[in-house]
């Protein structure tokens, strides 16, 4: 989740092009980053789900580049494993297998209670509020039967919580596990599985409002564990996405 990148930064130009060749750099770096965002928040929204197809071609048409920008994007996210990369076939939206599933809870489990309980430490009356408004989002989002919503401010609600904590490396650890458990939610979880994210979201901050660190951390374990215990082991089909609707106006 959250969600936690590296760039690359370009060789030092001569001096005098100093100027233009570092704004050019820059209005690159950033083009590819517009198309990073837009594909891994699909990914973690759900909207491109686990096993879709990422063609290079219709993609560098849809958003208006090359194919070497595209692949230079999705190359980065199968470094972050939201995608696999298959030789003579392309690439394609990961597909994460039972055990990754039982490994990334596993890692989470082992993190977040930590970070839980740092976050106690450090928690002021405006970080509460800030967790207690981001709560109400999500009940407001559930009411609503906004799912993308409801995807997106679940997995933020674990990320605000690690930078209260203030360990900046264990935020950007906990961000790719948070994305990669949308992947494992989304190819996994029953579709008739009732979402009740937001209460026990609602529960570990009580904990945390109390001062009841302990409380907070048995909470979060108990969250994560609730998650992991709604997944089927099954394995769905390949699914068939039209990358041109998803994307519309992406240029």
């Amino acid at each position: 989740m959250t969600s936690d990148i590296a760039f690359d930064t370009a060789a030092a130009p001569r001096q005098a092009q100093g100027p233009s060749r570092r704004k050019g750099d820059l209005d690159e770096a950033e083009r590819e980053s517009r198309i990073y965002e837009a594909l891994l928040v699909a990914i973690v929204e759900r909207r491109l789900p686990p096993g879709a197809k990422l063609p290079e071609i219709e993609l560098a048409e849809i958003f208006g580049t090359n194919r070497s920008r595209i692949r230079r994007v999705l190359g980065r996210l199968a470094q972050e494993r939201m995608v696999s990369q298959v030789l003579n076939r392309g690439s394609f939206v990961a597909r994460p297998t039972v055990e990754d599933a039982r490994e990334v809870f596993d890692a989470r489990r082992l993190l977040e209670r930590s970070l839980v309980r740092a976050a106690a430490e450090r928690l002021g009356e405006r970080a509460l509020q800030r967790l207690r408004a981001h709560v109400e989002r999500e009940r407001e989002a559930a009411r609503r039967g906004d799912a993308l919503a409801r995807v997106r401010l679940s997995g933020e609600f674990h990320l605000l919580l690690a930078e209260v904590a203030g360990n900046r490396i264990l935020e950007d650890v906990l961000r790719e596990l948070v994305a990669r458990s949308s992947l494992v939610v989304a190819l996994y979880e029953h579709v008739a599985s009732a979402d009740c994210s937001h209460e026990e979201h609602g529960t570990i901050l009580d904990a945390l409002a109390a001062g009841e660190a302990g409380a907070a951390a048995d909470a979060m374990l108990h969250h994560l564990s609730e998650i992991e215990e709604r997944l089927r082991l099954d394995q769905p089909e390949e699914p068939k996405i039209d990358l041109r609707s998803l994307f519309a106006g992406a240029r």
